[in-house]
């Protein structure tokens, strides 16, 4: 499909959204989908309303004092706010800084830690937030000297301050810092560059092959780098249709995804493949009622690893309401490469490597075979104008076809470095995932430093967690496995897993069908097994398992594993109690 309706690759995104705006100011920039029950309501944002407090939320950083590569930090939910102060900030050549607002982590202690991260790291000038009261209290102390802004608290008739001099906004500079998730490690702020963003954006749209007729939906957080340019951004760069929920109305209603897909007539959607699971093993079959995906062309599934099983479950259960079979789309991206970095062809049915496990862990070779072997999926081939290779992990040596090494990226969406801290991309950015080619196609096999090695044996965490959470009564999506040294010096095994409030399985026979799975799949006995309430593992934003932080909170022996007798109650009330605590955190 031809791409000559994106725009001019030298203009900066917020010169695409200006040159939108004046070309028809009372076209619909974006709708945001909200549920009550099984009722969907939709508001329009047209550029109009946009520009106009994108301007007013221009005055105000100016008379907070904001300037040429500040850094602001958005701490705002609604999808309104957030556009029009992240494009103002641009505007003045200042630097956003999408965070999650306190609505969107769980407690205000998880809000104050995750700003009081990001504000040692990049020093901002301002914070904005949506509203007064409980989420400046829980700011106190923790900005570093930033000025706190109310988005919503303008003085419309206040002096306007004086004009920063005229200074253009190039492709080189700053259009945002992305944090990291902080999945492995201290969240990092990624630079994405303007032009970053716009390769990127072009990237996407011809590797997925879109047209000025998409429509795409999304409900993934906007500080996500896949919601906020793969589900929000990109859409609005297109000038194509828009479609956004806010992760609580997923959260609560999932069913409210598929039906806004089905009222929207949605061509794309975006989500993590714990999104899938849920909608394919979870919902109700009532749920599903009037659900149509006819027009659903591709469901991006991304962000996390993707399992077989779950594919499997979510094509067959939607495929009687229109899910043509060859919409889902596994990918790959990373925020050090903006986003998007391998993609299947488009209209391609999912395909999966099978390969010997003993090969791929203890030779590093992904030998094709049937017995014994694991599936590995294939993620396509680099988006164009990029590259992927493997290479030796410490070296620069590439290594060939269906060896496994490190990932290697390079193209114009590599970030150059993180703030403060610019790197040498000379080769691309080095990823830090395991990986292997076919026929030039993309193959993760998991994170380097997360691989396991048990007497001499190695591991993927990914395969353990997979085997793992196919025991009846385990909560998919909530098992991270490890490994820690025993008494003796050794390391072992390791598995944290959650349980399913939904099931009534004794806990001795679900430790006994774990230990089981992961002796019949690896051969290795004498694994630590903890169960835990739901809740209890760390994710990122996107639903991933923070293996490390898991592992953290193990040796300081904060995982407590749920009591034998009354794990069942402990289990739904936790449950409850974490559902009922958000929902108190709604807005009316």
């Amino acid at each position: 499909m031809s791409t000559s309706f994106l725009p001019d690759r030298s203009l900066t995104f917020p010169e695409v959204f200006t040159l939108h705006a004046n070309a028809n100011p009372d076209a619909v920039v974006f709708t945001e989908v909200a549920a009550r029950g099984r009722e969907l309501t939709s508001l329009e944002s047209r550029f109009r309303d946009i520009e106009a407090l994108a301007s007013r939320a221009s005055r105000a950083l100016r008379a907070a004092s904001v300037a040429y590569e500040d850094r602001v930090v958005l701490c705002l939910e609604s999808p309104h706010a957030f556009l029009a102060w992240f494009l103002a900030a641009q505007r003045l050549g200042a630097i956003p800084v999408p965070l999650p607002s306190l609505a969107e982590l769980d407690t205000p202690r998880a809000f104050r830690e995750r700003v009081a991260s990001v504000a040692a790291d990049c020093t901002p000038r301002v914070v904005v937030v949506e509203r007064a009261g409980t989420m400046i209290e829980a700011l106190s102390g923790v900005a570093r000297g930033a000025t706190v802004l109310v988005a919503d608290s303008f003085v419309d008739d206040a002096p306007a301050p004086e004009p920063l001099p005229d200074r253009p906004i190039l492709p080189s500079f700053t259009a945002f810092l992305q944090y990291t998730s902080g999945s492995t490690g201290s969240p990092k702020g990624v630079v994405v560059t303007h032009a970053n963003l716009v390769a990127n954006f072009h990237a996407i749209a011809e590797g997925a092959g879109f047209g000025p007729d998409e429509r795409a939906l999304s409900w993934l957080p906007l500080y996500h780098d896949m919601g906020l340019i793969g589900g929000f951004l990109l859409g609005i760069y297109m000038n194509t249709r828009v479609f956004i929920m806010r992760p609580r109305t997923f959260a609560f209603r999932p069913d409210s995804w598929l039906r806004a897909m089905t009222v929207h007539r949605a061509t794309f959607t975006v989500a993590p493949n714990f999104a899938y699971s849920l909608v394919g093993r979870k919902l109700p079959d009532a749920a599903l009622r009037d659900v149509d995906l006819r027009a659903l062309r591709l469901t991006f599934n991304g962000a996390e690893p993707i399992d077989r099983a779950t594919v499997d479950a979510f094509m067959t259960r939607l495929a009687p309401h229109g899910l043509r079979p060859n919409a889902m789309y596994p990918v790959y991206g990373l925020a050090e490469c903006t986003l998007a970095v391998a993609f299947p062809e488009p209209g391609s049915l999912v395909v999966y490597d099978e390969v010997s496990r003993e090969r791929l862990y203890g030779f590093g070779i992904a030998s094709p075979c049937t017995q014994a072997s694991t599936p590995i999926i294939c993620l396509g081939r680099s988006v164009p104008g990029h590259r992927i290779r493997i290479l030796e992990p410490g070296t620069e040596t590439e290594l060939p076809e269906r060896m496994t090494g490190e990932v290697v990226v390079s193209g114009p969406s590599v970030s150059p470095g993180y703030f403060g801290k610019p790197a040498d991309r000379g080769l691309g950015v080095r990823t830090g995932d395991l990986g292997y080619l076919v026929d030039g196609k993309l193959h993760v096999v998991d994170r380097i430093k997360d691989l396991i090695i048990v007497r001499g044996k190695n591991i993927a965490p990914s395969d353990v967690e997979r085997a793992v959470a196919r025991v009846e009564g385990i909560t998919r999506g909530a098992v991270v496995a490890f490994a820690e040294q025993n008494d003796e010096g050794t390391e072992r095994l390791v598995v944290v897993a959650a349980l399913d409030g939904g099931s009534m399985r004794a806990m001795a026979a679900i430790r006994k069908d774990i230990e089981h799975a992961v002796l019949e799949a690896f051969g290795v006995a004498g694994t630590e097994i903890r169960l835990v309430a739901p809740g209890t593992i760390p994710k990122t934003s996107s639903g991933k398992v923070r293996r490390r932080a898991c592992r953290d909170a193990y040796v300081r022996g904060e995982l407590v594993e749920i009591d034998g007798v009354a794990s069942r109650a402990r289990v739904v009330a936790t449950r409850f109690g974490r559902r009922l605590g958000a929902l108190l955190t709604m807005p009316e």
